[in-house]
């Protein structure tokens, strides 16, 4: 099954490192946060990182389990400063343009079953060799859609390294079916941490919640 090269580039993310160095052929796994169970299969391309089982039968799955998305930080580092109600309103700004765009296409269920494919998100800043990593989960009924306010100096600095870690699995055998790695986190049009206020910020995830929604309606159809 062949996946349309603009597409895939839509759903991997900028690069991980500086745009005048070159990219590494493989993720290190002691240098990732770890969320993912293992990065040696994603492969690079030229704005981020990806695997796709490209032997799934994308077309069988019409419905989606989205669990609460997580923030992983390591314990040792400046994200000890962001409040972790900021962080969990990250979390469930990214948790709502998510199911709000899947809500298109597919039926989103609380349950495993056949057919349903269950999509994973974190936002990390966590490195696996850190003797602590913190790990924040939201529960979106708790954090409703913050007012206009500026982003704390911490969170900003935050959306600056921070990346989206995403991975798609048959609900029911757990058969790993989508990886990927997404630094770049800016509302259309702009550059990654341009967000200067809560609006930005769920501009940036809408963004990119539909180009995941759209590379998987493509997917689908292929």
């Amino acid at each position: 099954m062949a996946f349309p090269r603009s597409d895939i580039l839509a759903l991997a993310a900028a690069t991980l490192v500086a745009a005048c160095s070159a990219t590494p052929a493989r993720l290190d796994n002691s240098q990732m946060s770890g969320f993912l169970e293992s990065y040696e299969a994603l492969e690079p391309d030229e704005r981020g990182y990806l695997y796709v089982d490209r032997h799934a039968h994308w077309g069988t799955y019409d419905k989606v389990l989205l669990p609460h998305v997580t923030i992983w930080r390591s314990g040792a580092n400046s994200l000890d400063h962001v409040q972790e109600e900021e962080l969990a309103k990250v979390a469930t700004i990214l948790h709502r343009a998510v199911r709000d765009r899947l809500a298109q296409s597919y039926e989103v269920v609380d349950e495993p079953g056949p057919g349903v494919m269950r999509l994973s998100l974190a936002i990390t800043e966590a490195v696996a060799a850190d003797d602590e990593i913190t790990i924040i989960t939201a529960d979106v009924a708790d954090h409703p859609m913050p007012a206009d306010a500026e982003l704390s100096a911490e969170l900003e600095a935050f959306a600056d390294v921070a990346m989206i870690e995403v991975e798609a699995r048959d609900a029911a055998t757990r058969r790993l079916l989508a990886a990927a790695v997404d630094t770049y986190i800016a509302p259309h049009g702009h550059e990654k941490g341009s967000a200067d206020d809560w609006e930005e910020v769920g501009q940036a995830f809408a963004s990119w919640a539909d180009r995941l929604g759209n590379w998987l309606d493509e997917a689908r159809r292929d």
